[in-house]
């Protein structure tokens, strides 16, 4: 049974993890009740008509830079392999919105590799920014108040 024998740190460590776990898969569920994935995956496929994987990343790329210029060089890869990576990463969160269960499989791997690279938690708000950015800029008109609430719920779930 969950919890004999621990200490009060041990069952206050499990309650603030269970908290946030369960407040996560409260909006993953709430995200796929409301139908987000059909308006992340239907604005997605206008990012990539509008934009090569190239132009993509070049844009993301440029967000970083501007928003936080310090986390470049973690991009060690060259820019056409990296914008590919930033497709992959985006494709993989909406993924997360229609099927969590595949995403926290793929998720395991990427978090791995990215400690390895020496990527920390705090770099995902940065990159989160930037392809949130990125994504309206590509939209224009087509960015409008219920693609930006779904987009940013994604980023904040994920």
């Amino acid at each position: 049974v969950t919890g004999q024998g621990w200490n009060e740190d041990e069952e206050a460590a499990f309650d603030w993890f269970w908290r946030i776990v369960g407040r996560t898969m409260t909006h993953t569920l709430e995200m796929q009740e409301n139908g987000d994935q059909v308006v992340l995956k239907a604005s997605w496929g206008m990012v990539k008509e509008r934009v090569t994987t190239e132009e993509f990343g070049e844009i993301i790329f440029s967000n970083l830079a501007h928003i936080e210029p310090g986390i470049i060089h973690l991009f060690r890869r060259p820019k056409r392999i990296q914008a590919a990576q930033f497709q992959k990463a985006v494709e993989m969160l909406i993924e997360f919105a229609s099927n969590p269960e595949n995403f926290f499989q793929s998720f395991k791997g990427l978090v791995i590799r990215h400690i390895k690279y020496g990527v920390k938690v705090e770099h995902t708000k940065p990159f989160g920014q930037a392809i949130l950015v990125g994504v309206r800029g590509i939209l224009k008109n087509d960015w409008d108040e219920q693609t930006a609430k779904v987009w940013q719920n994604l980023w904040l779930r994920a």
